[in-house]
């Protein structure tokens, strides 16, 4: 779905900077906007699937994609919901934070071009207000939450040695939970290089694992079941495989945050595809997996059934799975 956003006047002044408050964004499903593209010859594709409960039946597919492209900047967010209501969660905060950036992008356009550092600032008040907002609606979080990922492309400009105005596109990635991005490039002496865009938020972590020991969670795996989980000290809870989500109120009193860790880098000719993905890809192909797929074929939604058959070779339950890949310098 579409929609027309107007533009404010660019302002000028720092200390005028827009910060949009999230209770006067479109409350409307964004899934796609689609507007000029500034960013040249870079194209996308993405694809969600549903996943398998271990009794067969049919389950919610509680991953969310969102996309926004307009002239100056790229949005791609991919979240992971859990939980019973893990679905509204992650619809929730990719809408919010899209429409939040959207609007904040818009309003400081002319700012953001020479004072870089403010993309950054938006983003992570972009993710401070959707949890904030999401703490004060009517979803149920109290053992509900989700992941998010979201890379952002930027056209900015620079100045040279001559005092030339010059742009470059410049890659930006925040993440919050285990869902992850890579960056595939040619490489000089390989096929290809694989840059790991995104750190996974998981207990096995060291400083992740310190933080939540430190707040008195426990870290601890279900006997011969599955990876090491996140609990509160009685064990009640919520037995969470991240460390970092939007929601789960009963995992922020074990330490679980929604702060993102944020990658930055600036691209270049040699750089190719990036792929964002939920953790049903990476819990069963490695980057290096991933990236050889890519290389060969492109296509999100058969990166997808290929991740589907491996998960299907070695469990009864298959995780939904999203992926958007896009192609840059195409």
């Amino acid at each position: 779905m579409s929609k027309q956003i107007s533009r404010s006047s660019c302002i000028s002044q720092l200390e005028q900077m827009t910060l949009p408050s999230t209770t006067d964004l479109d409350s409307r499903i964004v899934v796609q906007i689609q507007r000029k593209l500034n960013l040249e010859n870079t194209k996308y594709n993405q694809y969600s699937e549903c996943g398998k409960l271990l009794n067969q039946q049919q389950k919610i597919n509680q991953d969310y994609l969102a996309s926004l492209i307009q002239e100056m900047f790229q949005i791609h967010i991919v979240c992971d919901g859990h939980g019973q209501f893990g679905h509204m969660v992650s619809k929730f905060v990719s809408e919010q934070v899209l429409q939040y950036l959207d609007r904040a992008f818009n309003n400081n356009a002319q700012l953001l071009l020479y004072h870089t550092l403010l993309y950054k600032t938006l983003m992570r008040h972009s993710f401070a207000q959707a949890a904030k907002s999401l703490e004060m609606s009517t979803i149920p979080t109290y053992r509900s939450g989700t992941t998010c990922n979201m890379v952002v492309l930027v056209n900015q400009s620079i100045l040279n040695e001559n005092d030339d105005d010059q742009q470059e596109t410049v890659l930006y990635c925040l993440n919050v939970g285990d869902s992850r991005s890579i960056l595939i490039s040619n490489s000089e002496f390989d096929d290809f290089n694989i840059t790991q865009l995104s750190i996974d938020h998981r207990p096995d972590d060291q400083d992740e694992k310190r933080r939540i020991i430190s707040k008195g969670g426990v870290i601890e795996a279900i006997p011969q079941i599955g990876p090491l989980r996140v609990w509160v000290e009685d064990k009640s809870g919520p037995g969470l495989a991240m460390t970092r989500s939007f929601g789960d109120r009963l995992g922020q009193q074990a330490g679980i945050i929604s702060d993102p860790t944020i990658y930055e880098q600036r691209l270049t000719g040699n750089d190719l595809f990036i792929v964002q993905a939920s953790d049903g890809i990476w819990d069963c192909m490695t980057n290096q997996e991933v990236a050889q797929y890519v290389m060969n074929n492109p296509n999100s939604k058969e990166l997808i059934q290929f991740a589907r058959l491996r998960w299907e070779a070695r469990d009864t339950h298959i995780d939904d799975i999203s992926c958007t890949i896009i192609k840059l310098n195409s």
